[in-house]
């Protein structure tokens, strides 16, 4: 008897030691790679890309650099959410290893991958939760690393980890303009007439990425001037709190990612991250575009 309690109590000591209180997982939208991300830790999800007709998974064998060449040089192109499969399959081994399991998903606005993963996590008897955010690119892994420790190494609730994580999510700003308009008619961005009147006047429209949702907050003639006003407009949120933010640069094309980063240098922000843009933000919005954010050097 004393033999088997000792044995108990052991694999009860394991199973704790084994299963930590909470697991992350990122989908191809946070701009890394499936290696990149699995080296952090964490789970990963690809969005599903398709090319004139072949379908590759983001992230996986096919890194950012090669996609936008591809997709530069396809006749058609689409993004889609993660294949549902993939989806059940990472929340079944997630749980196996983690107490609670968030998975920080590409924006309920952007995509129905949140629907669907949180129908599919509904399954899951409250283990797995779905977190809808605004997040881009390097503050998808500072929120995934924040989380991570907090939870696991602090001992913050999971609940109390989630207000702090929104907050952080609701304080970022960002901006995107496209180079071309090809890709946004072809999604249904901009009905037919309007993207063909733009188009003649080089006419760039400026979006805004808040609340889950992208929205159309003006335009600009040249691409030039666009990216000087998304840079100002960036420049009087942040106002005196500059020093507060992490400012990134997420492109597609080198030529379109000069421009930008002359004026963000004009502009005071010296120190600026720069990243390849997702698949899934070069097809919606095409080869050329970009988006610069600003958020929080601390999520707490």
């Amino acid at each position: 008897m004393k033999n088997m309690s000792w044995k108990s109590t052991f694999i009860v000591i394991m199973y704790n030691n084994y299963m930590k209180n909470i697991g992350i997982i990122l989908d191809s939208f946070c701009s890394r790679t499936k290696t990149e991300i699995e080296e952090l830790g964490f789970g990963y999800l690809s969005l599903q890309v398709v090319l004139d007709g072949k379908l590759y998974k983001d992230g996986e064998k096919l890194d950012f650099t090669e996609s936008m060449k591809l997709i530069d040089e396809a006749t058609d192109a689409k993004t889609s959410q993660p294949n549902a499969g993939d989806i059940e399959n990472i929340f079944k081994e997630m749980t196996k290893k983690y107490e609670k399991v968030v998975y920080l998903c590409l924006a309920s606005g952007m995509s129905s991958a949140f629907s669907t993963a949180n129908a599919i996590a509904a399954d899951f008897n409250g283990q797995v939760e779905v977190w809808d955010n605004t997040l881009v690119g390097p503050s998808y892994i500072e929120a995934a690393k924040w989380i991570s420790n907090a939870v696991n190494e602090e001992g913050m609730s999971v609940e109390d980890a989630k207000k702090a994580f929104d907050t952080f999510s609701n304080n970022l700003i960002t901006w995107m303009i496209p180079e071309r308009l090809d890709a946004i008619k072809r999604n249904g961005r901009a009905k037919k007439g309007a993207a063909l009147l733009l188009s003649k006047f080089k006419i760039v429209p400026l979006i805004n990425y808040k609340n889950q949702e992208i929205e159309v907050k003006g335009v600009r003639r040249g691409f030039a001037k666009a990216a000087s006003t998304i840079v100002s407009r960036m420049k009087d949120s942040i106002k005196d709190k500059m020093n507060d933010f992490n400012i990134v640069l997420m492109y597609s094309k080198e030529s379109t990612k000069e421009i930008m980063l002359t004026k963000l240098h004009e502009a005071g922000f010296e120190n600026v991250q720069i990243e390849m843009i997702s698949s899934a933000i070069g097809i919606q919005a095409g080869i050329g575009s970009l988006a610069i954010s600003a958020y929080p050097k601390k999520v707490a």
